[in-house]
């Protein structure tokens, strides 16, 4: 019977981990006529001019350039720039909130009659009630200089429980820079695995 508990246990555990798995969701529609990335020099500037010279933009576009370089791009430096890359985002609370998932997992074992027996009782609790959702965006638009035209304009729209940009921003590009510069014209469903799901995301 002992044997026959701890099976039952073991498989109620793996649901509850299951449960709790989360994935990161994203929207990103994308329009360009970058032709092929790479080899020229970028110089990041805020799309919001009240952002400008703060440390959390500065952190952002590093985390943007990291991306870039990747696909050739070099920071410009004290050098006139080829290219300019605007940056912008942001978190919006909705009007609405995430239950989430409510019910419980248990299970009861016990003996009786003519036999000895004990009893085991499990029960894991799935939800933490409702959640603020959030609405969070992050903009990139890279343009030549003097701003004479944009040559790629691409936007991640995310909905859920957290505010916190820090944790999210990473997420969010590689939801952008995945298949970079991807289908002009097209908005793409973007899912993936969150990198700790025991976080609010």
């Amino acid at each position: 019977m002992r044997t026959r508990a701890a099976a039952m246990f073991c498989a109620l555990l793996a649901l509850t981990v299951s449960a709790c798995a989360r994935h990161f969701e994203a929207d990103v529609t994308r329009f360009h006529e970058i032709g092929t990335p790479g080899g020229r020099s970028v110089l990041f500037e805020p799309l919001d001019p009240a952002k400008e010279n703060t440390l959390e933009f500065m952190k952002y576009a590093d985390f943007v350039g990291e991306r870039l370089r990747d696909y050739g791009y070099v920071p410009a430096g004290d050098t006139i720039p080829d290219i300019i890359a605007r940056l912008d985002y942001s978190v919006t609370p909705l009007n609405r909130f995430d239950d989430g998932p409510q019910s419980t997992v248990g299970v009861g074992v016990g003996g009786g009659g003519s036999h000895v027996g004990g009893g085991v009782g499990v029960s894991f609790p799935l939800g933490e009630g409702p959640k603020q959702t959030h609405r969070r965006r992050l903009v990139l638009i890279l343009l030549e200089p003097g701003g004479s035209r944009n040559l790629y304009e691409a936007r991640v729209k995310s909905d859920g429980p957290s505010a916190d940009l820090t944790l999210l921003i990473p997420m969010m590009l590689d939801a952008l820079f995945e298949d970079f510069p991807g289908a002009s014209g097209e908005t793409s469903r973007y899912r993936a695995p969150v990198p700790e799901p025991g976080l609010i995301y």
